[in-house]
Order: structure tokens, then sequence, then C-alpha cells
């Protein structure tokens, strides 16, 4: 009976080892959902937002309140891969003005540029405008699987990320 129990094991976990990687599945990984910006960070220090108020807590709150808004902050992908060629349409929505263009993103090393970038200024000086130009000079992306997304760029020798993850369903 033990035996039978792990062959049943076995072959239970033969799709997890198995498992296809998204890691190099660009579309599947971008495209399809609604990214909502969770904080940026200054790559020295990953893991908390970088404080583009100095010391400022009355606009640093005034920001995180709009970061908290569902509608603000987000981004769509649309796109496609045709013969290795992968790319598309963007858009999103940052506080008080929408943001357009066009990407596209090498699986080899997960490269991502933007181009025809369109947004005005916004009424976030602080957060909004660093999203902005994090979209409009991106160079990289990460997400290793559709639950995570950060795009990298730079700004003069600094290093910042967006880091996003789906939006939730309001249904």
């Amino acid at each position: 009976m033990k035996t039978i129990y792990k062959y049943l094991l076995i072959i239970l976990l033969f799709p997890l080892i198995g498992g296809c990687n998204n890691e190099d599945d660009i579309i599947q990984i971008l495209v399809g959902k609604t990214w909502k910006l969770s904080y940026i960070a200054d790559e020295s220090s990953p893991t908390k937002m970088y404080d583009f108020w100095g010391g400022n807590d009355t606009a640093r709150k005034k920001s995180m309140d709009a970061l908290g808004n569902t509608s603000t902050y987000t981004l769509v992908f649309e796109g496609t891969d045709l013969n290795g060629v992968v790319g598309g349409s963007i858009s999103g929505y940052v506080t008080t003005t929408n943001i357009s263009g066009k990407w596209n993103a090498n699986k080899e090393n997960s490269q991502l540029t933007t181009s025809d970038i369109k947004a005005n200024s916004d009424g976030d000086k602080y957060i909004g405008t660093a999203f902005i130009t994090g979209i409009t000079n991106a160079e990289s992306y990460k997400g290793s699987d559709e639950n995570n997304l950060y795009i990298h760029y730079k700004v003069g020798q600094r290093s910042y990320f967006l880091a996003f993850t789906p939006q939730k369903s309001t249904k």
C-alpha cells in the first residue's frame, strides 16, 4: 500500500517538477491585466518607497493617499509576440493625467523600452512625476510570473524601479 502512495505522490508532483517557467513569457507576464503601482524604490534600498518628498510629511501623505486610490497609478500593456518581436501599446493613468505610448521587450536580456510616451504634467509632482519618468526611461523589466512586475529605469547615475502588482478586480 505504501508503494502505491509513493507512486501516486510522484505522479502528482510531475506538474510541479516539469512546470513551465513564465519568466521568459513576456506576453503572459505583461499583457491581459491592469498593473497597479505599489511603490517606487531606489535600487540601493529596494524594499521601501524612495523619499521623493525630502522629508515633507504633508506632501508625502498626500502622495501616499493618491497611491492608495485604485484608479491611480495604473498601467496596461497590450501587445503580441510576432516572430520574436514582442511589443505593442501601453496606456495608464497617473493621478490627473493619462499616459500612453509604445513598448518593446527582449526576452533574451529582459530589456524593456518605451517610445512615443505622451503624458502631461501630473497633479502629484512627487510620485506622479517619478511614475511618468520611470515609464519614459524604462530600461528593463523583471517579472517571475504574472503576479509581479518591476520596471527599472535611471535618472542620472541613480537607478530606480517601479514595483507593480495586478490590480484586484472590484467586482
